[in-house]
């Protein structure tokens, strides 16, 4: 794994990275066109394309049993970030038709789109592997219970309808997106922990040209963050009170005590940063559509997904700075 002052480095350089997409969309190089075509490749070509080579110089006898724990915490992180949906309910005294909404966007987080890009450009090798993992399991959780979550607060708007409530929560499930969860990023991240197990390593002609095209990865999503901040009115978006607190208490103040509180526990250091980073990650930008497709305020989600990910480029370099910390 690289140093602490190396990976500060690397998080600059991709803010940077993100200034230039932001300066590209201000100027007219990126608009939603192009952004949607940039995004369909990075999610069905070079983010597969490095999940998969990830493992292919890694020692199975080393990481095999760091693989279960993996998937471990991530069920144990998409638990932590329920409950901090439902304290900044609690805390913040959250409306009641908005509640569910704060509890979607506490674990719609975005760790495909800039979690995984960023800890591979930062720290590589196994983690980038572990991040995989931790994309597929809260992806998995985000379509299922998350869906579900928007369906019983939509259900409840009228009174006396606690099997009406049930009934969405039932059809929220039976009727997932299997196409939108069983997707590239989780079947790379399958084959790249199948060829780990089985000891298969993929030959160095094609793994180059597969991390070639994986090292495009982290340019591309950072340029399309910082085109889509471009388009953002902040005008409107900063008077939403509510989403300070929320985005201070879920990606930074708890991300640190977690940190400190894995290493405690004497958890592998690389499954701890890959914890940390994804704990820390802004809300996803799928959260609007979500949002309005269950009846629910798109406009909140949006301004929650833009507010976070501005903040993510401080809140990031200051976490992984905490990381150097003794």
């Amino acid at each position: 794994m690289s140093s602490i002052s190396g990976a500060i480095s690397q998080m600059i350089i991709l803010i940077l990275i993100a200034c230039m997409g932001f300066v590209c969309a201000k100027v007219g190089y990126i608009d939603a066109d192009t952004r949607g075509k940039l995004t369909k490749i990075l999610v069905n070509v070079t983010l597969p394309c490095m999940i998969v080579v990830s493992g292919n110089n890694l020692d199975a006898s080393q990481v095999a049993d760091l693989i279960l724990l993996a998937f471990l915490l991530a069920i144990a992180q998409f638990a932590l970030l329920l409950l901090c949906g439902w304290l900044c309910n609690v805390l913040l005294r959250t409306p009641p038709d908005q509640r569910s909404l704060y509890l979607f966007m506490a674990i719609c987080t975005n760790t495909a789109f800039i979690g995984l890009p960023i800890i591979s450009s930062m720290f590589g090798g196994e983690t980038t592997l572990f991040a995989s993992i931790f994309v597929m399991v809260l992806a998995f959780f985000m379509y299922s219970a998350g869906f579900a979550i928007l369906a019983s607060n939509k259900a409840g708007e009228s009174r006396g309808g606690r099997d009406n409530i049930i009934l969405r929560i039932a059809d929220s499930i039976t009727d997932l997106p299997w196409k939108s969860i069983c997707n590239p990023s989780m079947g790379s991240c399958l084959i790249a922990i199948a060829l780990l197990l089985l000891g298969i390593k993929i030959p160095h002609v094609l793994a180059s040209a597969m991390g070639t095209l994986g090292g495009i990865t982290s340019p591309i999503a950072m340029m399309i963050v910082g085109s889509i901040i471009a388009e953002a009115n902040f005008s409107s978006i900063v008077k939403e009170a509510r989403l300070y607190p929320t985005i201070i208490f879920r990606q930074l103040i708890v991300p640190i005590a977690l940190l400190f509180a894995l290493r405690s526990l004497g958890v592998n250091e690389s499954l701890v940063v890959v914890f940390t980073i994804m704990f820390a990650m802004p809300i996803g930008a799928l959260a609007p559509s979500f949002a309005e497709q269950f009846g629910h305020d798109s406009m909140l989600a949006a301004k929650g997904t833009v507010l976070s990910t501005a903040a993510a480029f401080a809140i990031i370099p200051l976490v992984v700075a905490v990381m150097a910390l003794p």
